[in-house]
C-alpha cells in the first residue's frame, strides 16, 4: 500500500509542486512555497538536522571530555589539579572559533571534523565548572560522613558528589548546544 509519512517534514528538501510558486502557509505547506514551488518547512527541517547533531553530539563529547578532567582536578587537587587547571588557562587564552578553524584546516572539513573541533574547543567551560562544584562538594558534612563510616573513593565521587554537581553541569551543556549552532555556522561561513 501507502508510503509512510516522515514525522516532521512531509516532503523531500528538493521535492519540487506544480502549481503558484512562493506560495503562503497552508494545510500542506506550514511555511509556504519558495520561488521553485518547493516546501520550506521541509527544508528547514532538512538544514536543521546536520546542526543540531553536531551541536547535541559535540556538547556530549565536550561533557565526556570535561567533566572527568574536571573532577579530577577538583577532587585530587594539588599537583593535578595545577596542570589541568594550567592546560585549561591556554586553551581559554585562544580564541575558540581561531582555534576550531585551525582544526579544521589541519584535519579537512567533514561533518566528524566539525564534530570533533568544536568539542576539543568547548570543553574548558565545563572542565572549570566541574572542578569549582568539586572543589565545593567535597568539604560538605555529607562526605564527611561516607568517609566516616568507611565509603571508598568511588563511591564518594559517584554516589555523593558528582548527582550534587551533576545540575549547574546540565544547564552548562545545554547552554553550549546553541553557541555550538553558531560556531558551526561560522565555520562553515569561513569555509
Amino acid at each position: 500500500g501507502r508510503e509512510p509519512q516522515p514525522l516532521i517534514a512531509h516532503y523531500g528538501y528538493d521535492e519540487a509542486f506544480i502549481g503558484p510558486t512562493g506560495g503562503f502557509p497552508s494545510a500542506d505547506f506550514w511555511m509556504g512555497t519558495d520561488l521553485n514551488g518547493r516546501d520550506e518547512w521541509s527544508r528547514i527541517v532538512y538544514g536543521a538536522r546536520i546542526s543540531l547533531s553536531i551541536a547535541i553530539f559535540s556538547q556530549l563529547l565536550a561533557l565526556c571530555i570535561g567533566l572527568p578532567m574536571g573532577a579530577l582536578a577538583g577532587w585530587r587537587g594539588g599537583k593535578v589539579d595545577f596542570v589541568i587547571m594550567r592546560i585549561v588557562d591556554i586553551m581559554s587564552a585562544l580564541p575558540v572559533l581561531l582555534l576550531a578553524f585551525l582544526i579544521m584546516l589541519r584535519m579537512g572539513a567533514s561533518y566528524w571534523n566539525v564534530l570533533l573541533a568544536l568539542s576539543l574547543t568547548t570543553w574548558i567551560e565545563i572542565c572549570r565548572l566541574t572542578r569549582g562544584q568539586f572543589l565545593t562538594l567535597r568539604e560538605k558534612e555529607f562526605v564527611e560522613a561516607s568517609r566516616s563510616v568507611g565509603a571508598r573513593t568511588p563511591r564518594i565521587v559517584f554516589g555523593q558528589i558528582l548527582p550534587n554537581a551533576l545540575a549547574p553541569i546540565i544547564v552548562s551543556v545545554t547552554l553550549g548546544v546553541p553557541r555550538a549552532i553558531f560556531a558551526e555556522a561560522a565555520l562553515s561561513f569561513l569555509g
